[in-house]
């Protein structure tokens, strides 16, 4: 009966036609998978690059808490962790690495960009030498630390933003998810710049210079966790998109609440007491630990 049907052609015209058209849209949704694989892999490489940011900054508070001699066990064993996650996210960028999510990067400019920052890595590494194994540092090197940690950021920082450029070309809709990670690994990192800068303070290194830099850091994180939790129309930040997001960066408002007086008190130019000084150290982990869970579930998105 099929062959009597088809003898005149029409219907195997249409069943030909059928089949090209399902061939094509496999070919399609293969192509929708492979783009959807790259950009979570773009995604990965956003956050990743964007806790190199974080680990810049608390790298220098971490060496600050150790010659402080405040937790120095502790502090000592968190720099030494942070020295090494920094390593292995640079030679995942370049090589891969599973673990992490990581696929090695194959433009040439974003791996100028991880040439950029490794030039700067390796100053800070030999800086740290003596610290990263328990010796003691002199109050040179601890300065020096925490002072190129800010070139460090900013090429880190390059790096983040060629990554995210990247990620977005023809992504309209995927970029604002992207703008919201970059945002939130911005705030960890923030949430160790202005800790750093507070101890910076506490030590006695540029002490009118590093009060303002705490002003504006504490300024900048209360505004992008804000826009993050309600949005920010000048920010390109939506509200939060779900209600676990939500509930994440409102457990990191409320930190941040017990947060702000002292930070700006400091700020403002009241002395440093030692009761504050291991409440800025508990206060900013805990901090850290709730956005960086915010940041896991804008990139599960």
């Amino acid at each position: 009966m099929l062959f009597e049907l088809t003898r005149n052609g029409k219907l195997r015209f249409l069943t030909l036609t059928l089949l090209a058209a399902l061939l094509a849209l496999s070919a399609v949704i293969g192509t929708s998978s492979s783009l959807a694989k790259s950009r979570i892999d773009f995604e990965r490489a956003v956050n990743m690059a964007g806790q190199q940011r974080t680990l810049a900054q608390q790298i220098g508070k971490e060496a600050i808490l150790v010659a402080m001699d405040i937790n120095k066990e502790t502090n000592l064993e968190r720099l030494q962790s942070s020295h090494a996650m920094f390593r292995r996210i640079s030679k995942g960028l370049r090589e891969g690495d599973a673990e992490l999510g990581l696929k090695p990067l194959a433009d040439p400019e974003l791996i100028r960009h991880v040439d950029r920052v490794d030039q700067i890595w390796g100053s800070v590494e030999q800086l740290l030498a003596k610290g990263v194994v328990g010796d003691e540092m002199t109050a040179e090197e601890v300065v020096a630390v925490a002072e190129m940690t800010e070139p460090l950021y900013s090429v880190v920082d390059e790096l983040v933003k060629a990554l995210r450029l990247e990620a977005q070309k023809g992504m309209i809709v995927f970029s604002i998810n992207l703008l919201a990670i970059d945002y939130s690994t911005r705030q960890s990192m923030l949430s160790q710049k202005l800790a750093k800068e507070f101890l910076l303070v506490a030590y006695g290194h540029s002490v009118e210079k590093n009060r303002k830099a705490l002003a504006r850091s504490s300024s900048h994180f209360d505004r992008v966790l804000k826009g993050l939790l309600d949005g920010d129309l000048q920010l390109r930040l939506r509200q939060a998109p779900t209600p676990a997001i939500r509930i994440e960066l409102q457990k990191a408002l409320q930190i941040w609440t017990d947060f702000v007086p002292i930070v700006e008190g400091v700020a403002n130019g009241e002395q440093v007491d030692d009761g504050q000084l291991g409440q800025i150290s508990d206060l900013n982990l805990t901090l850290l630990q709730t956005i960086d869970s915010a940041t896991e579930l804008f990139e599960a998105l």
